[in-house]
């Protein structure tokens, strides 16, 4: 597996949208590395790559461990560790800003195994020309860890987490947010399974049992 250790020189001054998928911590809950789960015909990991690859140039993982046990295109994808002490999920979305090359980052965090292109491609294909952030939002609650980040934001969200601040939708809602609501994503999504999120054994049990009834679509 290759490396992605520089910074970009110039960040930001490519055109196109990279993907980056958070790696996360130790999956202390879990119990196992989460993103490595076998869900459906792949494991977690790959899923969510499959998902990203038809809207972006590339794709990189971030964050304080490097992914193992990964096997076919998810084995080949470079990884860069986390610029910072870990502190949650700003830590990875920042080294993603500050080593981009691009000048829009899709983020999507490992333990979101049922996202598909269809519902990244919403965010994706929003276009809100002042939008520093733009995420979906089921019930007021913002998915900060699902969304596409402009990297003109990069420096804001370091002042952010230099000043001690580390909640990710505390940081969405101090810059300019584009919120991608259920009237939007309800029809590429009804049941809302891209906000399901993966974090104890009896998460998996219940993402083994929607796997098996997962609709089938082009655009998983």
């Amino acid at each position: 597996m290759t490396t992605s250790i520089p910074l970009a020189a110039e960040p930001g001054t490519a055109k196109g949208v990279e993907g980056v998928i958070l790696t996360g911590g130790k999956s202390r809950r879990m119990g196992r590395d989460k993103k490595a789960l076998q869900l459906g015909n792949g494991t977690v990991f790959g899923r969510i790559l499959h998902a990203m690859k038809p809207l972006v140039t590339e794709v990189r993982a971030v964050g304080s461990q490097r992914p193992q046990a990964l096997d076919g295109d998810a084995a080949t994808i470079g990884w860069q560790p986390d610029l910072r002490a870990a502190s949650g999920p700003l830590t990875g979305i920042h080294t993603a800003l500050v080593t981009s090359k691009v000048h829009r980052v899709l983020i999507v965090a490992c333990d979101l195994p049922f996202v598909t292109t269809a519902f990244l491609r919403l965010l994706v294909d929003d276009g809100s020309p002042h939008a520093d952030v733009v995420l979906p939002r089921r019930d007021g609650r913002a998915l900060p860890v699902c969304a596409v980040y402009d990297v003109s934001c990069r420096q804001r969200l370091e002042r952010y987490l230099d000043a001690g601040h580390f909640a990710a939708r505390g940081f969405v809602a101090s810059v300019s947010a584009r919120y991608i609501d259920e009237a939007s994503w309800a029809a590429v999504d009804p049941e809302g399974r891209s906000f399901f999120n993966l974090n104890t054994p009896e998460d998996y049990d219940r993402a083994k049992r929607l796997a098996v009834a997962e609709p089938v679509s082009d655009e998983r």
